[in-house]
């Protein structure tokens, strides 16, 4: 599953912590991390865009979130195709990548958040070798929905760590499961279904472990994580490989002042606490993502899978009426495909999340 949190002092549902969200939103992503953001949407600290956060939701609390990513690859040139067909190598050009990805959180305790995302995937331009070398096979676009991932994700450590406001430390174990959802039987320009790994959906279940870490710092944080996905075997007895994510970012509340929301005394009566209309959040993240070699039929896939870090500095915008809006820029500062794999050029991300 894909879909992520920060807090220093004890929660109050009126002042909850900007990360607070984060970690909803990184949760709901773990393979695609595209599929998370539910951070930044009432006050607080500043937390990641694509890193999972360790905090999670206040008892009773729903989070919402809207996310797009786009993946800009490097495609194939049709010499590179030809060739590789006439040496009987079997590879794939895909021009990019896009996904949209809705999220939802629910605080179950104050400690324990369940997480689902349900993603829209669409790839672009996807060309073939041919075995020869002849012609090259122009498959077409492909869309469809996505699998739908299940998460949970437990808060085991919330400690100040000073009586200096906002210094804070947070530990958390998250668990999911992708469930075999999905289109997964879609077919080319050619009238050919698409191999597996073009499929919306790959028709395996795939468990997800991971842990995550976030040390506030009064309006920073520095968060880590580390989302291993165990692949299971897809259509055509296909297994896509083992997903291993691994995130590190640093965030920044730019705005000064707390938030303006309502807080609820004892005896019932409300008043308005705050004077920012609007908070600004600077993150700075490093993401990663190892991937394992494609297996079809017992044989794995040379030109698959592969290791990627992207830099990715974003910013978020909350407002006080409980939702913000996100946007994040990666370029890659390590691209190591395996084989006749795709380089990326770039990844975009922008969204909107909500609470309630």
């Amino acid at each position: 599953m894909v879909l992520r949190f920060v807090r220093c002092a004890p929660r109050r549902r009126a002042g909850l912590r900007p990360a607070l969200a984060a970690g909803a939103s990184l949760l709901l992503a773990a393979s695609a991390r595209a599929d998370h953001t539910v951070g930044g949407i009432v006050g607080g600290a500043a937390g990641p865009i694509n890193a999972v956060p360790a905090g999670t939701l206040p008892a009773g609390m729903w989070s919402f979130a809207f996310r797009v990513e786009d993946v800009e690859l490097k495609e194939k040139s049709d010499q590179e195709l030809l060739s590789a067909g006439a040496a009987g190598n079997d590879i794939h050009s895909v021009s990019r990548t896009l996904s949209e990805t809705l999220s939802a959180a629910y605080g179950v305790s104050n400690n324990f958040m369940l997480a689902a995302t349900l993603p829209h995937v669409a790839t672009y331009q996807i060309r073939s070798s041919v075995d020869g070398g002849g012609s090259i096979d122009d498959n077409g676009d492909v869309s469809g929905l996505g699998a739908l991932t299940l998460y949970g994700q437990w808060m085991i450590e919330d400690k100040r760590m000073s009586e200096q406001p906002g210094d804070n430390m947070q530990l958390a174990l998250l668990a999911g499961l992708k469930l075999d959802t999905g289109d997964k039987h879609e077919k080319d320009d050619n009238g050919v279904p698409f191999e597996t790994e073009h499929q919306p959906a790959s028709g395996s279940v795939d468990p997800t472990v991971g842990f995550a870490a976030t040390r506030s710092f009064g309006r920073a944080s520095l968060t880590a994580d580390v989302i291993y996905t165990f692949a299971g075997n897809g259509t055509d007895d296909t297994d896509l490989g083992d997903t291993f994510r691994y995130d590190l970012a640093w965030s920044y509340r730019l705005s000064e002042g707390q938030l303006k929301h309502e807080h609820v005394k004892p005896d019932g009566s409300k008043e308005t606490l705050g004077t920012a209309d609007s908070q600004w959040d600077l993150a700075l993240e490093l993401n990663g993502t190892w991937k394992d070699k494609l297996n079809a039929d017992g044989s794995n896939d040379p030109n698959s899978g592969g290791n990627r870090v992207l830099f990715a500095p974003g910013v978020r915008v909350s407002y006080p009426q409980h939702y913000s809006l996100f946007a994040s820029v990666g370029v890659p500062v390590i691209d190591n495909p395996n084989g006749e794999n795709h380089k990326t050029q770039a990844s975009a991300v922008m969204g909107v999340s909500w609470a309630l």
